[in-house]
């Protein structure tokens, strides 16, 4: 088995986010988190280890940010709070079922959906109303998921630093 490295991948991702588009879909991205009453980070696994990170991170920039460890939260909020939601998603996949779940709660209630994911073409890259993608390749151990998420950190901290220098 060859010697994983990891520098191929994150090096090809800074470059392919260092240009306009990426740097609007920011711009998107920032106003949404600064509309929002509340964010909420949600993942499973690893993401959901960095959906609290980036919950952290976020309320270190000054917004009101909240991390969802259980994938089998109920919203349970009327549709006039969750309107005003954030709902940040982190998931490689896009394709877990109790993650899609929470995902059409929050829909159904009007709430904003940021998806951090790997691909464009997952379910959750195709049910969120703005999408981050990352495209590092996936690498798996049995049924776990091993792949890199320097961009996801990089994405979080990126976004966090924009939302406070706009404050």
């Amino acid at each position: 088995m060859p010697e994983y490295d990891v520098m191929l991948p994150i090096t090809e991702f800074l470059d392919k986010t260092n240009n306009e588009t990426f740097r609007q879909l920011l711009s998107q991205t920032t106003a949404l988190i600064l509309e929002a009453q509340a964010v909420f980070f949600f993942g499973i696994g690893t993401s959901g280890a960095l959906a609290q990170y980036g919950s952290r991170y976020l309320a270190n920039a000054g917004i009101f940010s909240l991390s969802i460890n259980d994938p089998f939260t109920p919203v349970g909020m009327r549709e006039i709070v969750v309107a005003d939601i954030l709902l940040v998603v982190l998931s490689v996949s896009g394709e877990t079922t109790e993650m899609l779940a929470q995902v059409e709660q929050y829909q159904a209630g009007k709430g904003k959906v940021l998806a951090i994911t790997n691909s464009t073409h997952s379910t959750l890259a195709r049910l969120a109303d703005v999408v981050i993608p990352y495209y590092m390749p996936e690498e798996k151990n049995g049924s776990l998921n091993n792949t890199t998420q320097i961009p996801v950190v990089y994405i979080l901290e990126l976004l966090a630093h924009r939302v406070a220098c706009v404050q």
